[in-house]
């Protein structure tokens, strides 16, 4: 993440702590018909909406497709949003519901057509090329090498959960939305998004441990020290679901 984009993350998440949509103006002036408005947020949201929509069908294509519909809809609809939550919000939730639906078409098709359908496979071809892409070890930075296998690891790990459980682990460790805000992008109570997480993260954590055992980048999954996003998010899951751990964090 580049500096310009960080800063407007922090403001973006300094706003929401204090209750305030910081996306209000904007959303207001789209609805207005200024769509200048709407390419902005296009702008701010597009790489999050479409690394959710990503982890969530394991396939690029799928992925870009989804997310312009989301966009498509958000243009259509905007003007009936009415502020009862973030903006934000509003707009993960209909990435999720897009990515519901079309999950629903794929295994519709899939069952009809006997299609060996695997687009988890898409996921691990992708962080994989990561990998490839460093020619020799040897001359690379050593937490270089271990992010990308992290990245690796725990995309195609993830992959691998129940949908239920991929959605909260997106969009609490990988994204970091509050429990308030998952609760409403998923419509069900706090206290199953808390629930659900414990039970995602022991699974996530289950799938993990092996693979630590013979990866080099084990240590900086464990303590959560790697550069890479992917490897802080999995060192909170391992942390967070350790067997002697009774809360949810």
């Amino acid at each position: 993440m580049n500096a310009l984009a960080f800063a407007a993350d922090a403001v973006w998440r300094e706003a929401r702590a204090q209750h305030v949509d910081p996306d209000a103006e904007d959303v207001a002036a789209f609805s207005a018909g200024n769509e200048r408005a709407f390419e902005r947020l296009v702008v701010k949201y597009q790489t999050r909406i479409f690394n959710v929509v990503f982890r969530m069908m394991n396939h690029r294509e799928e992925a870009e497709e989804l997310t312009q519909e989301v966009f498509l809809t958000f243009f259509r609809q905007g003007a009936s949003f009415r502020g009862d939550s973030l903006f934000s919000t509003w707009l993960f939730q209909i990435a999720i519901n897009q990515c519901r639906n079309r999950s629903r078409y794929l295994q519709r098709r899939r069952v009809h057509s006997h299609d060996p359908l695997d687009l988890s496979t898409e996921v691990r071809e992708d962080h994989a090329r990561v990998i490839r892409s460093i020619p020799d070890s040897s001359h690379v930075p050593e937490d270089e090498v271990a992010g990308a296998q992290m990245r690796v690891l725990i995309a195609a790990q993830i992959a691998e959960l129940p949908p239920d459980q991929r959605e909260i682990i997106v969009l609490r460790d990988i994204e970091g939305l509050t429990y308030e805000e998952i609760a409403a992008i998923l419509h069900i109570a706090e206290g199953t998004v808390k629930s659900r997480l414990h039970r995602a993260r022991m699974d996530l954590r289950d799938r993990l441990r092996p693979l630590l055992e013979s990866c080099q980048c084990g240590r900086e999954m464990n303590d959560g020290q790697g550069g890479a996003k992917d490897a802080t998010t999995a060192g909170r899951i391992l942390r967070a679901s350790n067997v002697n751990s009774r809360r949810t964090t």
